[in-house]
């Protein structure tokens, strides 16, 4: 079973940090801060993946999110394509690395999201 925790990021600081389960997670205002949740996979560096973080998993740049409607984290590759594909699920992505975040570098997808 995949371990459950968030991390944040603070519309008024502009930066990024944990926030630990859920039952803390959930405490945050959310005027303040949006929630980003672990998608329970690592990258071929070991780094955790969360929803907002920005992979290059050979499909090309995406940004990682949860659809509801397929019930899975899945990468929504912006360049070359506009397609979502499916994190691997082995917990280990071999070919997948984070190379940073919607929020601390929206240029490396050419795209702008409310701070």
């Amino acid at each position: 079973m995949r371990e459950i925790k968030f991390r944040a990021w603070d519309k008024q600081r502009y930066i990024i940090g944990p926030v630990g389960t859920w039952d803390f997670a959930k405490s945050y205002p959310d005027p303040y801060y949006t929630l980003l949740q672990f998608t329970g996979l690592y990258d071929k560096n070991g780094k955790e993946i969360y929803e907002g973080d920005i992979v290059d998993d050979g499909h090309g740049l995406g940004e990682v999110k949860w659809l509801m409607e397929h019930c899975s984290f899945m990468v929504r590759t912006i360049q070359p394509s506009h397609k979502y594909h499916r994190l691997e699920s082995d917990g280990q992505l071999k070919e997948t690395e984070v190379v940073g975040n919607i929020y601390e570098n929206p240029k490396l997808l050419d795209v702008s999201h409310d701070s």
